[in-house]
């Protein structure tokens, strides 16, 4: 009888094993159908805990089969000292077969903290089109700071002592 179970446990076994992934995580809870992401920095200057803090709505992945979105980053030292990274979005599995770049330009003595805010700022942009085909897209808003909001508050707390 204990052959019998055994048998029947190592059947089991092997039968979710070669399920493929998307089966497998299908069947955990509808909160895991977010959007899955790899992050995949060869180059350094990514801060990985501070993007997956900032990014809460992924899941950020360790194996790059299992994403939904291959975000792959690579930087180079510019000619006057700052960073240019190259952020590259490959979509894999539902998503399949779109691409998307998109280029990030840090000054030079900027701190590790501006960094990585512009690098997490632009990672946010490329994301939100692929996030808004998954759960909880209606939580989603856009906001833009307008550059003339600005000049309207400089302009109006200027003094015309010409009168024009």
């Amino acid at each position: 009888m204990n052959d019998r179970l055994a048998f029947l446990v190592r059947v089991a076994c092997l039968a979710l094993l070669t399920l493929p992934s998307d089966a497998r995580a299908q069947g955990a809870t509808p909160a895991d159908d977010r959007l899955r992401v790899f992050l995949d920095c060869p180059s350094g200057g990514c801060d990985r805990d501070f993007i997956v803090n900032e990014l809460p709505y992924a899941i950020w992945t360790q194996d790059r089969l299992d994403a939904d979105l291959h975000l792959l980053i690579t930087s180079l030292t510019t000619g006057a000292g700052g960073r240019a990274y190259t952020l590259q979005f490959i979509a894999q599995r539902r998503l399949a077969p779109d691409v998307d770049t998109l280029l990030v330009a840090v000054p030079p003595n900027s701190s590790d903290d501006m960094q990585r805010r512009a690098l997490t700022r632009s990672i946010n942009l490329g994301l939100a089109s692929s996030a808004s085909r998954f759960v909880g897209a209606e939580r989603f808003t856009i906001a833009y700071a307008s550059p003339e909001v600005e000049a309207d508050a400089v302009a109006t707390n200027m003094r015309d002592r010409w009168n024009l």
